[in-house]
């Protein structure tokens, strides 16, 4: 989400609370970005800037859409970094066609010096940066948890009550040992750049005061009364998990998610061995 009335940018890091975030922010600046709603309306599928401030973008993307159907390979390089990010068929997960609602803070650096898109003139010339964030380790069982949710519903419709939580927990060390093995998913990504900006976190643990502090800081008057809770795939299921995720890591976990999401706990506000 891109914000010209406010002058911030926020980066929606993937599982941290960022479709509560997106929603209640839609609300607190007057419906400023465009919204596109998941078919069963409870997610944001996509997330695009606001019209009046970015007329170009619509267009911008169309063309990039046309270059990619005008190829007849599944494979497509294009010469320039922006052109790259939008592609519809871009590496870049979550990234295509426009939607900015996961761009990484990175990639809109990469956008604002683009000397095509300068010429616009519609980006301000700082904005402020704000994201989600949320504990590895509750972010990792979260995905988890999404990613699963067929085999998870099978679990508990063909097993007995007593069974359910073990066959849980052996699904998830399963899925575990095979994921944290990559960077790919790190919130550190969403937020690194080569300006060295810090954005403003909101923790998904402290959602309503971190919230509170960014609009004070951004100058939003707040709207809305509370933040909603979107997405939450543990609700159904607390009665099977333990309430410390923690006692589901075993030696081997740990090792590896302390190996392999290092840069998460370098430099978000979440220290090893602590749900806090």
């Amino acid at each position: 989400m891109i914000s010209n009335r406010y002058g911030f940018i926020f980066t929606h890091i993937p599982k941290t609370g960022g479709t509560s975030i997106l929603t209640t922010l839609h609300e607190d600046i007057e419906q400023e970005c465009k919204l596109v709603y998941e078919k069963n309306g409870e997610g944001i599928a996509a997330v695009f800037p606001n019209k009046d401030d970015f007329p170009w973008w619509d267009a911008w993307t169309d063309v990039l859409q046309q270059k990619v159907d005008s190829l007849t390979s599944d494979i497509v390089f294009y010469s320039d970094a922006v052109d790259t990010i939008f592609s519809p068929t871009s590496a870049v997960s979550y990234i295509g066609s426009g939607n900015i609602k996961h761009l990484p803070l990175a990639m809109w650096e990469t956008l604002m010096k683009d000397p095509r898109l300068r010429l616009y003139r519609t980006f301000a010339h700082t904005y402020r940066a704000v994201a989600t964030c949320r504990n590895p380790y509750t972010r990792e069982f979260s995905f988890f948890l999404y990613e699963n949710d067929n085999a998870l519903k099978k679990i508990i419709q063909n097993s007995k009550k007593e069974q359910i939580s073990n066959k849980i927990k052996t699904l998830w060390t399963e899925w575990a040992k095979k994921t944290l093995c990559t960077h790919e998913d790190s919130q550190y990504k969403f937020i690194v750049n080569n300006s060295g900006v810090t954005p403003h976190l909101i923790r998904l643990e402290y959602m309503e005061e971190d919230y509170n502090e960014f609009c004070e800081v951004a100058g939003i008057k707040r709207k809305t009364t509370q933040i909603p809770h979107k997405l939450d795939n543990k609700t159904k299921l607390k009665n099977y998990l333990p309430k410390n995720i923690l006692e589901w890591y075993n030696d081997e976990l740990l090792s590896l998610i302390h190996k392999n999401r290092s840069d998460d706990f370098k430099n978000l506000p979440y220290e090893k061995g602590s749900l806090k």
